[in-house]
């Protein structure tokens, strides 16, 4: 199995272990240390159809995220650039917004949904940060097959990490750092937006490491109602089952093999378009 997501290079190791040490001798007064860190404002940008797109950093899993922009699914930046401004966007799994903010500036509105508390703190200073404020609404709670509250399963406590897990252990080979567990409430995408009267989106993205299962199971008449879908395979039997049902009126207008590698799978992104 290849490690997945952003791996640290032996130099970033090295000087790890001297900002490790450099922040001990800065920990000795807190006040001089706290007014460095407040005036300390990292960021990184990436051009997107002409526009600069900003994006808090100050962690190398958030840089790395930045600079892969274009690196790691390119049939999704493809996707992105055909986005019309009537077009609604639905990010399901938005994590600090790497696809949700280039999205706001091509459509008319976007629902960014993640579960991480972490990684909407993120995501909602990326939105502030571009002004992007009046065109979007976060979806702060994991997408679930049932209104409920669930256990989650992370794999560490680091801001901008993916692959949680809902209700269960994660099912897909992963690393896992120091693992743990946390209660959250978690509620089905029908109802989220039959509740609250949400206008429905024209492009769904459902990238959510596992759990497209209870996405799809809690979402149909949302996601069933888009005229087009970007889909993470993971070569799950649940996933197979969600893209047998997606094709009854979808067809696969394109597909990529993720840069993700996992033994004995066949990992693959999928756009669905309406027939």
């Amino acid at each position: 199995m290849k490690e997945l997501g952003y791996i640290p290079s032996f130099n970033e190791k090295i000087i790890k272990r001297f900002a490790k040490f450099f922040s001990k001798i800065l920990s000795v007064n807190n006040y001089f240390t706290n007014e460095i860190i407040q005036n300390v404002d990292l960021k990184n940008h990436i051009n997107f159809e002409g526009k600069k797109i900003y994006f808090k950093t100050g962690h190398n899993r958030l840089d790395w995220r930045v600079k892969s922009f274009y690196k790691e699914e390119p049939m999704m930046i493809d996707w992105l650039k055909s986005f019309k401004e009537n077009d609604i966007f639905l990010d399901i799994g938005a994590n600090v917004g790497t696809y949700t903010l280039p999205a706001i500036t091509k459509c008319r509105f976007v629902y960014a949904s993640e579960l991480d508390i972490k990684n909407n703190a993120i995501l909602f200073e990326n939105i502030i940060l571009n002004d992007f404020q009046n065109k979007c609404l976060i979806i702060n709670f994991g997408m679930n097959d049932k209104n409920n509250v669930e256990e989650i399963f992370y794999r560490e406590n680091s801001v901008g990490d993916a692959l949680q897990s809902v209700g269960r252990e994660q099912i897909i080979p992963t690393k896992k750092n120091s693992p743990f567990q946390m209660k959250q409430f978690c509620f089905s995408l029908d109802y989220i937006f039959e509740s609250f009267k949400l206008e429905y989106p024209t492009k769904i993205k459902i990238d959510v490491d596992g759990n497209e299962k209870k996405v799809f199971e809690g979402g149909k008449k949302v996601i069933l109602n888009a005229k087009e879908i970007y889909f993470e395979d993971n070569d799950l039997g649940e996933d197979k089952e969600i893209i047998k049902e997606i094709l009854k009126t979808f067809k696969i207008e394109n597909e990529e093999p993720s840069v993700r590698r996992v033994d004995g799978k066949k990992l693959r992104n999928i756009l669905f378009i309406k027939n």
